[in-house]
């Protein structure tokens, strides 16, 4: 599995893997900050959970298909951490959209 690594506003950098949307059995269902993005690897959402499976498939399903449909999105990247705890997740996420700035984490706060 090929990844792409982030830096958020803070420096740090993260790993994620590439995954395959339409593999749902071998979808985590545990921890995880997730990204889409297009093929420029851009980021379009940042997203953390507890879990991947869920969020993914049922929570955040529209976004997804918004990102495929309005922003080109191809990929979606996850960094597993369920040993990280929702708290080191939450502040992944926050310091990849202070760098990012993604499209759909503005739209994601509208649509709850």
């Amino acid at each position: 599995m090929s990844g792409i690594t982030f830096t958020g506003s803070s420096g740090r950098n993260y790993s994620y893997l590439i995954f395959d949307p339409t593999n749902e059995r071998q979808m985590l269902q545990s921890g995880a900050n997730y990204a889409f993005a297009a093929d420029d690897r851009l980021p379009i959402f940042f997203a953390a959970t507890d879990n991947l499976k869920r969020s993914f498939l049922r929570d955040n399903k529209e976004l997804w298909e918004l990102a495929q449909d309005v922003h080109g999105a191809t990929l979606l990247l996850i960094h597993p951490g369920a040993e990280r705890g929702a708290s080191a997740r939450e502040q992944e996420k926050i310091d990849l959209i202070e760098r990012y700035h993604p499209p759909l984490n503005s739209r994601a706060s509208e649509l709850r």
